[in-house]
């Protein structure tokens, strides 16, 4: 099926080169958009009905990587799910290494002690060593250690670090994870930032998030937007959890300007991380991953899950791409294979890749993403490629479920397709939504053609997906905006639905002048089929073999639109090649020197913070044994000092002492005692019989007392039960005279009521007297009782005054007894005392003479060795640190020194002759090129005026080895050495254009070095 062409496109533009940039700015000024929130197109909705199953066996995750890791093996039986929350109640666990991986390596003996004082360290441990700061212990790693984290770390600045080799291990404490906080407001920094220019560096089992209200990131190498720097960077990411992070620039939850190796494993997550800023000259959105080049040959996997991720510069450039993740430019083989929901950016919900030069995959699940306008576009509800390049392949294999764009693309858009570019649809596309067109698939461009190939298979499953366009192109749109050229061909235009979709493999091919629909029963030859769907071969549905192994014959055309074609085309490439080759040799020179420049700066920096290090441990280790050697004087010098007080201070104390004792014991001292002795002994007589008359006054008054209140009490009883008596009487009265009354009416009631009148003032009478007698009965009972009690108390009294006198009489004597005999103690006290006092006060003097002579003569000798022995250990210390430290080591550090400078100018030598030997080796095949194409074209004008078939005679290109092969090809070389960049750039980014009408040409933009 034919598609008409419906657009213009400039030739020339199409083919014209943005060489580094892999992004440009908005060809029309924000500033136009001022009526925006009234010209956006509506925010489609979408009904996701059905979903593919997810439960499935850890032996069918194949990414997983228990061994590398975890010395471990993969728990081959157990069920998992293949993506976290996705299996309904079903309670099955993320297909992860936490939860596959078994029989892992037990950890060595230090790696436990270290695992459990992190637990406890304030900030981080290194080989079971605590340090108060995690920045205290980065600072201090070394090559190949393992930083340990655990319980929660605050920090108050980022944590720059240069170590080659690195991991960072957080540790489960109390089964709580480690976590780091940033508490920190920085635009552009990260909680780690990574700052050598090859580092390679390990992440796991970490928790990273920030403080509400301040700007931080996570993870940071070099680099920025617009600059992937010259740092390589080789980061592994296993168990790390990214979240509630704000930043205002790309990557907050992780940036590398230029990486060597990035893989994220199934495990970690990247969750609530907001990209916002209101700067209008930034584009680059990734929430949570942000790479800005991807270099051959080198690898990104990205797994795991990444929801509710949003980039936006709603008050800037209004244009941000990628709402968890944002590529810039891949040359190598990037895989992202994990959860991708709920993540919002203008351009591509979760993903944006500005171009692709090398391998791109999309695997995994992309769930209810969204590309929202926010006044400038909006494209790629899940994912947006803006660039394929020569060669590249881009495969979208994964479930694409519920995915929206308030613009184009439900699932996917682009920008670029250039000639042999290859892109396969083969994943599950379901319920997405687009309100302008393409449902699932947009292509767009001002200024380039669609001119690869695009391969749906009939793997593919597309279902209850929608457009704007009242579903005419719910599968796929291409379109873009007329060439300002009249003179060149028109812009191709087509689409497809769904229904038009018969189910088989089918090419969608573009070139200059239309876009074809094609399946194997289109008529085409083996050659043909092989050439249009080599997206097949790429996504391994096809033999691994080279389209140079088939001939394809060329379509006719007219020779002169075939030659200036050609010529035209050659032109830009020679242009383009020589250009390129001077600038990769300018980024090779200038990389070479910096690299030297760097090598030296960091040897001589290594030579200096050597010497000075050594030179500091020697003061240090000087200043310490004279230190050592003045505080052992000192310590000397005080025990004498102390021990001579104290030998003096005893001697003075114990003749002190003998001349106090004396003092107390002389007769007329003795005197005075024992006649105090008597005093005393006289008073503590009187004092006892005193208490004792006391106590038997204090008894007889608290038994009167207690009498007098159990009397009053017992009175207060009678009189209240009397007065009781008294109202149970009145109510008796009262109760008599009313049945009286009772009575008295009803004997009115007969004809004679004398007889009836009587008998009542009968019963009256007998109910008053019976209550009178009990009246009376009861207050003779009350009045008994009261009697009974107080004679009760009387007895009471009478024991407790009794007992009182009976205890005062028998302790009565006692204290004229002991009067008595302590009298006599004491008298005999003071005659043996005063015997015995002077002499006991010349044997007292006489021994403290002589201890005091004995204890000054031992503090001397022990003075005179310590201080001998100090002197000594100063002289060996010193002797001993000079021969046996810091001599060797200093003569070694210069030997290092002298040996490195040597290999870096070596280095740099060679590496500059072989840049010199590159760029000649790209010249000359640009001239080589240039020639072959010069003669190929003129040759196929000639067939084609003659008449023949236009390939005849046609070489294809093979870059010749020798001078012979040159000559045979009959090939001219120009002399003036003109370069020109490759045609596999041809390329003018068209991200960031808004879809309004602009007929200007874009600007081409050069690159930050790479």
């Amino acid at each position: 099926m034919k598609l008409q062409t419906c657009l213009l496109l400039s030739f020339a533009t199409a083919t014209q080169v943005c060489a580094t940039s892999t992004r440009q700015a908005p060809a029309v000024a924000p500033a136009t958009n001022t009526t925006a929130e009234n010209t956006l197109t509506p925010m489609p909705t979408t009904t996701i009905t059905k979903m593919p199953g997810y439960e499935t066996t850890c032996s069918a995750k194949l990414s997983l990587r228990c061994d590398q890791y975890f010395g471990a093996e993969v728990d081959m039986d157990k069920k998992c799910c293949e993506y976290d929350g996705e299996c309904g109640d079903s309670g099955l666990p993320l297909c992860s290494h936490v939860n596959c991986c078994t029989g892992t390596e037990e950890d060595s003996s230090q790696v436990v002690q270290s695992k459990e004082k992190a637990c406890d360290c304030a900030g981080a441990v290194i080989e079971n060593k605590c340090y108060k700061t995690v920045q205290e212990a980065m600072k201090d790693s070394e090559y190949n250690d393992t930083v340990y984290i655990g319980g929660t770390k605050t920090i108050e600045e980022p944590i720059y670090f240069s170590n080659k080799l690195i991991t960072v291990a957080g540790v489960m404490c109390d089964g709580v994870r480690a976590k780091i906080v940033s508490d920190f407001d920085s635009k552009t920094e990260a909680a780690f930032e990574a700052t050598r220019w090859d580092q390679t560096m390990l992440f796991r089992d970490l928790d990273i998030t920030g403080v509400p209200g301040k700007s931080s990131a996570g993870i940071h190498g070099l680099g920025n937007e617009n600059d992937a720097s010259n740092q390589l960077v080789d980061l592994t990411l296993l168990n790390v959890h990214i979240y509630d992070l704000w930043c205002q620039r790309v990557g907050c939850g992780i940036f590398l300007g230029g990486a060597k190796r990035l893989y994220t494993d199934e495990d970690c997550v990247f969750r609530n991380i907001q990209l916002m800023s209101s700067d209008d000259s930034l584009y680059a959105g990734g929430a949570a991953i942000g790479v800005v080049y991807l270099p051959e040959d080198h690898t990104l996997e990205i797994h795991g899950t990444f929801t509710d991720n949003i980039a936006s510069y709603e008050e800037g450039s209004i244009h941000s791409g990628g709402g968890a993740v944002y590529l810039d430019y891949v040359a190598g083989d990037a895989l992202l294979d994990g959860k991708f929901e709920n993540n919002t950016a203008n351009q591509g919900g979760a993903v944006n890749v500005q171009v692709n030069h090398g391998n791109l995959t999309f695997d995994g699940l992309y769930k209810s993403n969204v590309a929202i306008d926010g006044g400038y576009g909006a494209r790629a509800g899940a994912v947006r490629v803006s660039s394929l390049r020569v060669n590249s392949f881009t495969q979208l294999k994964g479930d694409f479920i519920g995915n929206i764009a308030q613009g184009r693309g439900g699932v996917l858009a682009t920008n670029s397709h250039q000639a042999s570019s290859h892109m396969l649809l083969d994943g599950y596309f379901h319920a997405n939504a687009a309100a302008e067109k393409g449902g699932v698939w947009n292509f767009w461009s001002g200024s380039t053609i669609y001119r690869g190939s695009t391969v749906m298979h009939d793997d593919a499953t597309f279902t209850e997906n929608t457009s704007g366009d009242e579903g005419l192109s719910n599968l796929f749109f291409i379109s873009g905006y007329p060439s300002a050229k009249k003179s060149i061909p028109k812009n191709p235009s087509g689409k497809l639905t769904e229904a038009e979709w018969n189910g088989e493999t089918t090419v969608v091919y573009g070139n200059f002048s239309e876009v074809v629909l094609l399946t194997e029963d289109s008529g085409l030859s083996e050659k043909e089929w092989f050439h249009y769907s080599q997206s097949l071969r790429f996504g391994g549905y096809l033999p691994d073999v080279t389209y140079e192994d088939l001939v394809m014959e060329e379509r006719n055309a007219s020779a002169a639109e075939r030659y200036a074609e050609k010529i035209l085309a050659l032109e830009e490439m020679y242009v383009n090649k020589t250009e390129r080759a001077e600038f990769l040799a300018e980024i090779d020179t200038s990389r070479i020197l910096d690299r030297y420049e760097n090598a030296t700066e960091i040897i001589s920096q290594r030579f200096v913070e050597h010497s000075e290090k050594y030179d500091s441990r020697l003061a240090n280790k000087t200043d310490s044994i004279a230190e050592t050697y003045n505080a052992a004087i000192e310590r000397s010098d005080v025990r004498y000092d102390n021990k001579t007080s104290i030998a003096m201070e005893g001697y003075d104390a114990k003749i002190q002492a003998a001349h106090d004792e004396l003092a107390l014991n002389n007769p007329e001292a003795l005197q005075a005692e024992f006649e105090a002795a008597q005093i005393e002994i006289q008073e503590r007589f009187e004092t006892v019989t005193a208490g004792n008359e006391k106590r038997l006054e204090e008894s007889i008054q608290k038994a009167e007392i207690n009498f007098i209140d159990a009397k009053e009490s017992y009175d207060n009883t009678y009189s209240l039960n009397e007065g009781k008596a008294v109202a149970r009487y009145n109510d008796r009265i009262s109760e008599a005279k009313q049945k009286f009354i009772a009575d008295e009416e009803k004997a009115y009631t007969r004809s004679d009521p004398t007889e009836a009148l009587n008998t009542a003032q009968a019963k009256l009478d007998e109910r008053l007297q019976s209550a009178e007698e009990k009246k009376m009965e009861e207050l003779e009972g009350y009045d008994d009782t009261r009697q009974e009690r107080i004679e009760v108390a009387q007895e009471k009294k009478d024991d407790a005054i009794a007992t009182a006198q009976s205890k005062y009489d028998e302790l009565k004597d006692e204290p004229a007894e002991k009067r008595e005999a302590d009298l006599a103690a004491a008298e005999e006290r003071y005659n043996s005392r005063k015997g015995q006092a002077i002499e006991k006060f010349d044997e007292r003097v006489e021994d403290a003479t002589a201890k005091k002579d004995a204890d000054m003569a031992a503090i001397e000798k022990v003075r005179e060795e310590q201080l001998a022995a100090a002197e000594l250990k100063k002289e060996n210390s010193t002797s001993h640190y000079m021969e046996e430290t810091y001599e060797p080591t200093m003569s070694a550090a210069q030997e290092k020194f002298d040996a490195d400078l040597a290999v870096a100018e070596e280095k740099r030598k060679t590496d500059l002759a072989a840049a010199q030997t590159k760029l000649l080796e790209r010249l000359e095949e640009a001239e080589l090129r240039k020639a072959f194409m010069q003669k190929n074209a003129a040759v196929l004008r000639e067939n084609i005026l003659a008449g023949r078939p236009s390939m005849t005679n046609v070489l294809q290109w093979v870059q010749p080895v020798s001078e012979e092969e040159i000559q045979e090809l009959g090939l001219v070389l120009e002399s003036n050495g003109s370069t020109s960049k490759s045609d596999d750039t041809n390329l003018e980014s068209e991200d960031a254009k808004p879809e309004s009408e602009d007929n200007s040409e874009p600007e081409i933009i050069k690159p930050e070095r790479r």
